[in-house]
């Protein structure tokens, strides 16, 4: 999975929108055989401030990220056509499904969000990427 979390890194390119840019990370595949999906999403980081800000509540109603809320608008730093620039903040949101033989064709999913800044050497995370897993049985 962390190879995967690389390469997604590496569909930032300065001037790409960002519907190519999860178009490119959409279109890797797995290398692992037990992952059977993998979907990339990603939007500015002044969505989490405002996700924070409406009444202080996290996916608080009214907040205009992704369709979450009731009163769900499209925001402009939402559009697909948006242009990434260097210096800039993302929220960098992988998802991967692995497979479960016991669970059948659904599988084990779960989600990643961290906060990233692409500049001239790339897409880096402000905090370190996730390196390892604690597996909870």
């Amino acid at each position: 999975m962390n190879e995967m979390l690389d390469e997604y890194r590496k569909a930032y390119v300065a001037g790409r929108t960002a519907q190519e840019v999860m178009d490119v990370a959409n279109k890797i595949k797995p290398k692992d055989p037990l992952m059977i999906r993998a979907r990339f999403f990603f939007h500015p980081l002044p969505m989490y401030v405002r996700r924070f800000s409406a009444n202080g509540l996290k996916f608080s109603r009214g907040v205009y990220v992704a369709g979450i809320g009731s009163r769900y608008k499209q925001h402009p730093l939402l559009s697909p056509s948006l242009t990434l620039h260097y210096n800039t903040l993302y929220a960098h949101e992988p998802s991967f499904t692995f497979a479960v033989p016991e669970w059948g064709e659904e599988g084990l999913s779960f989600g990643i969000e961290q906060a990233v800044v692409f500049t001239k050497r790339g897409c880096d995370y402000l905090d370190r990427g996730n390196v390892e897993w604690h597996v909870v049985k």
